[in-house]
This record gives C-alpha cells, structure tokens and sequence, in this order.
C-alpha cells in the first residue's frame, strides 16, 4: 500500500510540470494532492516528524497558490470591466 502511494506521489509531480501552465488554482489541488500522499509514504525513508512538517509546508503552499488565483482572477475580472466601461461610453457627437 505504501508503495503504491508513493508512486502515485511521484506520478503527480510529474503530471503538474505539464499540466500547470500558470493556473495557481490547478497548482493548489496537485499540491493538496501531494500533502495527502505524504501521509501514506513509508516511515523508513523519513521520520515521522519530518513527513508531518513537510506534509503542513506542502498544504500550506497550496493554500497560498489557491488565494494567489483567486486574487489574480480577481483582478482580471476588474481589469475586464475597466475596459468594458471604457468602450461602452458612447462617444460625443461633433459641434
């Protein structure tokens, strides 16, 4: 069971270097993902101390990366009104 986790762990790390594409959303779930597999890794390769730390960093990490989206969608959403408005005053007619 263990080594099964741990290969699905080391699966995800390679699946986000081609998935993530500047999305902090998408990031935030592998990094979710990879804390929950850390749970499950084998006690002989770290200790346990070590695996909960890295585990709380790695969720911790995915937490910052989700609001990050957040923020940047955000903030896209604002910049798309500003343009919208700007092009939705009709203009003056000519004196």
């Amino acid at each position: 069971m263990k080594y099964k986790r741990k290969k699905e762990l080391e699966k995800l790390i390679e699946h986000i270097k081609g998935d993530y594409d500047d999305n902090y959303v998408v990031l935030s779930r592998y990094l979710q993902k990879i804390a929950y597999c850390l749970h499950f890794v084998s006690d002989q390769d770290f200790s346990r101390s070590e695996l909960q730390q890295l585990s709380f960093t790695v969720y911790e990490l995915g937490e910052c990366f989700y609001h990050a989206g957040q923020v940047r969608k955000q903030h896209r959403y604002k910049h798309f009104l500003e343009e919208f408005e700007q092009f939705s005053v009709p203009p003056k007619p000519p004196r």
